[in-house]
């Protein structure tokens, strides 16, 4: 097993959470897959779980379908999302059979432009956009006239057809969201795809994750998996009673904020006036997205006789604003291990090389620990500049 510091990707925790889930939507609705979203965590192990799971891979970058195609994603499992998706990777996308959810009128008008064998059929999707709620006004995705041209610019091609629609909202976990989400959603495609056509209906991803009850404090209403099943599973079933239409969506946070744990150590500890301040090997970027909430949970591990002292935890880096945690009260020494929970969101897929390298990580899976990846190394940091 490598050093500390390092991420623990907690593997059984992840299939979990993905048979939790997919259970609570088949509760109600039969035809339904889940989409392990990339971006959020695109570990190898992590991936591999999701693939051995039945889930799709979902993708939103050229790197990103590339390295599911690298993995040994089954091509047809490797759901192709985002906005800078070029041709070349649109084409290729399409020539393995990848499900492809175009953004914008350009790459559609681009794809279209491009040599398709009149012997083949190409089906496609559209990622939209609609008010739903939450005060944004995204860019991502066809939004009222533009939906409407790329449909007719999809019906003058013979051989090509759009089957399904698909969505994402950031910002709107809650369940009042996610219940506008699927009815507009159902209602744009059964309006607009003859029913011969129409395939899947894909609502993205955005969903709470398993959490601490002090974590839940932050957030205020957290819905549970059972709660997101009912809506959803509910509004699918009434809307096609046969199950005909796949269900797809992409949960990343959902699924892999509470299967890594980041471990971290004590370098030092100081003295700053009312309180103490112990200096960490790790920062809290290396956390990921919840480290905005203010509060992550961490257990200590140490075995000091220093009478017990407040103190602020601060990262590595020389930046202020580098803090873990303030005011954990207990004995803590140099040396001690302290082990962040929930931190598979956005944490290893954004940490970097700033002031220390990038960190490696460790996979727990059936009670045995071993190692996925090691931290990078100055070698491979200066290999990158040579001639």
């Amino acid at each position: 097993m490598q050093l500390i510091p390092s991420y623990i990707f907690n593997a059984d925790t992840f299939r979990k959470n993905h048979d939790r889930l997919l259970s609570a939507l088949r509760k109600y609705y039969g035809n339904v897959r889940l989409a392990y979203s990339m971006k959020t965590n695109y570990a190898k192990p992590v991936c591999d779980e999701a693939l051995m799971a039945g889930a799709y891979l979902e993708a939103v970058s050229p790197h990103e379908h590339n390295l599911a195609i690298k993995y040994g994603a089954p091509k047809s499992s490797i759901i192709y999302n985002g906005v800078c998706k070029n041709v070349s990777s649109i084409m290729h996308a399409a020539a393995i059979g990848s499900k492809i959810n175009f953004d914008n009128l350009s790459e559609l008008r681009d794809f279209l432009a491009s040599w398709l064998p009149e012997n083949k059929t190409y089906d496609i999707g559209l990622r939209v956009t609609f008010d739903i709620g939450n005060g944004i006004n995204s860019h991502f995705g066809f939004a009222g006239c533009d939906f409407y041209e790329a449909m007719s610019l999809v019906r003058e091609r013979k051989n090509v057809r759009v089957t399904g629609l698909h969505c994402h909202f950031s910002r709107a976990r809650d369940l009042a969201s996610w219940k506008k989400r699927a009815e507009t959603m159902i209602l744009l495609a059964t309006q607009n795809i003859p029913k011969e056509d129409l395939k899947y209906i894909d609502l993205g991803g955005n969903l709470y994750s398993p959490m601490p009850s002090e974590m839940k404090d932050f957030f205020g209403v957290v819905p549970s998996f059972a709660d997101y099943g009912t809506i959803i599973g509910t509004l699918f079933k009434e809307a096609f009673p046969d199950e005909s239409v796949e269900l797809i969506l992409e949960p990343g946070t959902a699924l892999v904020a509470d299967a890594v744990s980041l471990c971290a150590k004590v370098l030092r500890i100081k003295d700053t006036g009312s309180k103490r301040a112990a200096i960490l090997n790790i920062s809290k970027y290396d956390l990921g997205a919840v480290q905005t909430t203010g509060h992550v949970p961490f257990t200590v591990y140490g075995s000091s006789n220093q009478p017990q002292s407040t103190y602020d935890l601060f990262g590595y880096t020389c930046m202020e604003d580098d803090i873990l945690a303030r005011d954990y009260t207990g004995s803590l020494a140099e040396g001690d291990i302290i082990v962040f929970k929930n931190a598979g969101a956005y944490s290893f897929s954004t940490n970097n090389d700033f002031i220390s390298p990038a960190i490696g990580m460790n996979i727990l899976k059936n009670g045995v620990l071993w190692e996925a990846s090691k931290a990078v190394t100055v070698d491979e940091i200066a290999r990158r500049f040579q001639n």
